[in-house]
Parts: structure tokens; sequence; C-alpha cells
């Protein structure tokens, strides 16, 4: 049940080549090729010299690394993607540019923002009688992996059938992940209904913020879940398949009464069911929102978040227009490689250029041979020229 379509809706942003490259200086540029909305997109310049790139660090843009198969993504951080007046929230905004935001039409059902905090960043607030929501998805029977980082109220669940979030109404083809307890939100994703023997995260009220992994293995015919990346339910057996064109809500059940209270900090959909890539996702939540701890030792994240092979020194470009992007470098090391992209960032979503290369000129170099015609009173003296520093030496 994930969408068909591309990102069309995301700023559209390519690389070119260096330009004016010295020893120490370059020009690099791109270029903005569209964009859809109705603000200009906001453009920041990546770069490093090799050294720096090669280091493995970490990655700040996990999500964006896995392009297509990044379905939803909602981050209650990103105050641009936040619709709201007065810390009322109307509209979240998908950031992948699929266009499919969470959005509440009714005032007083609206939750809020500016309010709560988690590891010094936002998080948006939900009162026990609010709540967001797509109205139709066009998702399809595939591969599928979604993660929320959410935290649920001290006395915020008021009827077993509470949930954080819904996949359509409670039937064949659909799911949610509710409460299952009258009083505390204990966890239980319910497919299909309640036709698949799945179990609860805890026998007792969860507290604190958590990490909900939730897979449906669609080549294989197979559920998992997970609590903060430890597996709940494991391989279960799941032949029905997804329906589409469904509602997604969060923070109310199939019933849109039943909303518990609590806070969420942000959502990711991957069209994927590989667990390596589940593992990265759950390493760059955790250690984003403070909550890694949480994590099993034996998680490969559980001490460090996960790193990449990129450039994280940045110029801000400010807003541009579609056409050329240029920007001159200067203090660049001699001799060196040197990578770069662009991202470009709008309500409809956010983006990365392809990564570009280029190398500042060096020195010219040369080394020293044995001496030829050697006599008592002379000597042929020889030398091998290595690299010419792309100058005539």
């Amino acid at each position: 049940m994930i969408l068909c379509s591309t990102h069309g809706a995301t700023p559209s942003v390519s690389v070119g080549s260096a330009t004016s490259v010295t020893a120490n200086a370059a020009t690099v540029n791109g270029t903005l090729n569209s964009y859809a909305g109705a603000d200009l997109p906001t453009v920041t310049l990546f770069y490093d010299n090799d050294q720096n790139y090669s280091a493995q660090r970490t990655d700040p843009y996990i999500p964006l690394s896995y392009a297509s198969d990044l379905v939803l993504w909602f981050d209650s951080n990103d105050s641009s993607s936040i619709i709201e007046s007065g810390g009322v929230v109307s509209q979240w905004r998908d950031l992948t540019g699929n266009g499919l935001h969470f959005e509440q039409a009714n005032a007083a059902k609206r939750p809020q923002t500016g309010s709560s905090s988690l590891n010094g960043m936002n998080v948006l607030t939900f009162a026990g009688n609010n709540y967001l929501e797509i109205s139709s998805t066009n998702f399809e029977d595939e591969d599928q992996t979604w993660f929320i980082v959410s935290e649920i109220d001290a006395g915020g669940v008021s009827v077993n059938a509470d949930a954080i979030i819904t996949y359509g109404t409670y039937g064949t083809g659909q799911w949610q992940m509710r409460a299952n307890n009258a009083s505390q939100f204990r966890g239980r994703v319910m497919i299909d209904g309640n036709s698949l023997s799945t179990t609860n995260f805890k026998d007792s009220g969860l507290t604190g913020y958590q990490m909900y992994t939730i897979g449906f293995n669609r080549s294989e015919s197979r559920h998992s879940n997970w609590l903060n990346g430890t597996v709940n339910d494991s391989n279960l057996n799941h032949t029905t398949p997804r329906r589409s064109d469904r509602f997604v809500r969060i923070f109310a059940g199939s019933n849109p009464n039943n909303c518990p209270a609590g806070k969420v900090a942000e959502i990711i959909c991957l069209k994927s069911s590989s667990n390596v890539a589940r593992q990265r996702i759950e390493g760059y939540l955790a250690h984003k929102w403070g909550i890694q701890s949480n994590l099993d030792g034996a998680h490969p994240f559980s001490s460090n978040p996960p790193t990449s092979n990129l450039p994280l020194t940045q110029i801000s470009l400010g807003t541009q227009s579609v056409g050329l992007l240029s920007q001159t470098l200067s203090g660049l090391s001699m001799g060196s490689n040197h990578h770069f992209r662009f991202l470009a960032k709008n309500s409809e979503g956010v983006a990365f250029s392809p990564m570009g290369t280029f190398a500042t000129k060096g020195p010219a170099s040369l080394i020293t041979v044995f001496p030829s015609n050697l006599t008592p009173t002379g000597a042929t003296l020889q030398a091998t020229l290595l690299a010419t520093g792309e100058e005539d030496p």
C-alpha cells in the first residue's frame, strides 16, 4: 500500500561542473530545474574536501538517502512543514514531495505546536480530542516499513481503541496501532480487524517517548513490528492484501473519537522491508530525538548514530528561482579532490542534487634520477616530471 507516483512535487535540482578552478578556489555550479508550490525553494550548498568526505560522519539526512523508497516523512521540528496559527496546527506537510499532507479542517480538533519539546526540538501535542488525517493515500499493496516516535501522556488513554496511527477502518486490508487497554497505552498493531495474532508491545503502560516500527513484507506475506528496535511480533504469516486509497490518521483510531493524549516527534514510511534500512532509520531517529538509551545493546546503532560519506560544510544560497546556481569557494586545499551537492527545499518537499566532484590544482611534482654521463669533472643531472599541476612548470 505504497505510492505508485514519483516525488514529482519536490524541487528538482541538478549538479554541474566546477569552473574557474585554481589551486585554492573554484566556482561550483548547478541548476534548479523545477519546483511545485507558491514559495521559492531555499537552496543550500554542501561541500567538503576528500578527507572530510571520506571520514564516515553522522548523517542528518538519512531519510533522503532512500530516494524513491521514502514515501512519507513528517518532522515536527521542521517549522516550514507545519502550517499553524497561534500554535494551532491545521496542516503538517509531507517532506517527500508526494503531497500527502496531514490536515485537520475542524479547528476544535487541531493539535498544538511550540508547547512541548524533546531533546531540544519541537514536537506536536495532542490533547485527547484532536487528530490529523491524510484523507486518501493512493497506496498500493507493496513492501513498507513505518516508523513513529511518540509519547502517550499519563492518563492519556480512555478506551482500548485509542490509537497513535490508523490506516483505514477496522477491517480487512487495514491496520492501526492502538492502546489495547482501557486506561494504559500498551500498544498493539491490530491488522485486518483482529484476525492476525499480534501481541502487545508491553503488558503494562508504556511511559515516555517510544519508537515504534511496523513492517509489512508483502513479497513474502509477513508482518513484524518492533519497539525501540527490538522485535515484538516476528514474521507472522500475513496473506491478506492491503487495501488502497485508505485514510491515515495520527492520534485517532478508525473511530475518530478514539483519541489518546500525547505527543509525536517524527513519522517516516519507506517502501522497503530491508532490515538494514530499518535499523539505519531507527538509529537516525533514536539519536536525533535523544532516546538512544531505549535501543537494545545488540542494535547496531545503540551507541552511535548511522554515518555516511557526505559533505557537511554548508553555504546558504537563499531563495532561488528556476535557473542556474553558482557559488565561488575559496580557501580550498591545494591539489585535492572536493565533493559538493545542492539541497533545495520549499513547502512541497526537500531534495538533494546528485554529488559533484572537482580537484583543485596542485604544484608541479618531480623526482630526481641518478645522474648520467659521469666524468671526473662533470655529469648530466636528470629528473622525471610526475605532474605539471595543470600549469606550465
